[in-house]
């Protein structure tokens, strides 16, 4: 079950990649700067979710295109990490004009990871800065890296009995169509491989043990949100070369949301903060249910990954130390 495959971004999706992984501090962040303008959408699954700027990605905004996606730990205190990227936009020029200059805009989406090192540690605006400076199309990994840093799953007993949790990615490349997907699992249920009958990372039996337990077994006994509160997230971007208007690229990151339900169980419960993001960065001709198709089987694959590649940092254990091989 390792895997390990490295990621190039191919040249049609015009993405580049930054990330900012503080281990010591159990968190982390990652940008999607995107070198021409998106279209973009997003579909919110959950009712724990923590956003800043994205109010531009509704259709009737006035704001058509986005420039930037950040995807932060540090739950709310790591959307100051947003200003960052902002400042590396306006130095580039990148964002919308007006008459008193260039006006950037960076939707920015969080994750509570804020317990799972030291407490109250988030990203900063300079991390994000960084980040945006190193960014790259070349070699991205996968793993507890970026904004899955500090990322963690199966918490319906607590973190006490969690697993890691990370960052994932997928790519879909077929006839001129490319689709990416990235995934940040920082979720309440655990992740499943239903072709296998197995779960990759979830809910341990208890602090001691490495014996995984059924999920959803403990919500049917009336378990349900013992000791997970508000601490769960997963975050989805997907990025596609496909020519979509923001109502499509919405619709389409709703369709893929169906990978987080078909990895994830249980899914969109309210003590999670699920958010899908679509962004079409090309005129390439493809339907909008062809690639919302295409959207959520490789989320599912980069959900995975994201926990199968997925290190403990020394706090919890991941897969690799349960799946021994």
């Amino acid at each position: 079950m390792r895997d390990c495959e490295r990621f190039d971004i191919p040249a049609e999706l015009g993405l580049r990649i930054g990330r900012k992984s503080l281990p010591e501090d159990g968190t982390g962040l990652t940008v999607l700067l995107f070198d021409r303008p998106a279209r973009a959408g997003m579909h919110v699954c959950s009712g724990a979710a923590g956003t800043r700027q994205c109010d531009s990605l509704s259709a009737d905004h006035v704001v058509q295109h986005v420039s930037a996606l950040l995807f932060s730990g540090g739950s709310s205190f790591g959307l100051d990490a947003s200003g960052g990227v902002i400042r590396h936009l306006r130095e580039k020029g990148v964002g919308t004009q007006t008459p008193y200059g260039v006006v950037p805009s960076c939707p920015t989406a969080v994750i509570f990871d804020i317990g799972f090192k030291k407490h109250g540690a988030a990203p900063t605006a300079d991390d994000a800065y960084e980040a945006c400076i190193n960014a790259s199309t070349q070699s991205l990994g996968c793993g507890s890296v970026g904004a899955g840093t500090g990322a963690t799953v199966g918490k319906l007993k607590g973190m006490s009995c969690a697993m890691k949790g990370g960052e994932g990615l997928a790519l879909y490349a077929g006839d001129g169509l490319f689709v990416l997907a990235l995934a940040v699992v920082n979720s309440y249920g655990e992740v499943f491989m239903p072709e296998l009958g197995k779960v990759l990372a979830g809910m341990r039996k208890s602090a001691d043990s490495l014996e995984l337990e059924n999920s959803l077994e403990l919500v049917r006994s009336g378990g349900y949100l013992a000791g997970g509160g508000l601490s769960n997230t997963t975050l989805l971007a997907i990025v596609t070369n496909a020519a979509l208007d923001k109502s499509a690229c919405s619709r389409v990151a709703r369709m893929a949301s169906a990978g987080i339900a078909r990895s994830i169980r249980p899914a969109f419960t309210p003590a999670d903060g699920d958010i899908v993001f679509c962004f079409s960065c090309g005129e390439h001709q493809a339907g909008q249910a062809t690639v919302g198709a295409i959207a959520a089987e490789i989320s599912e694959q980069a959900i995975r990954r994201a926990v199968i590649t997925a290190e403990g940092l020394g706090v919890i254990p991941a897969h690799k130390d349960v799946y021994i091989e």
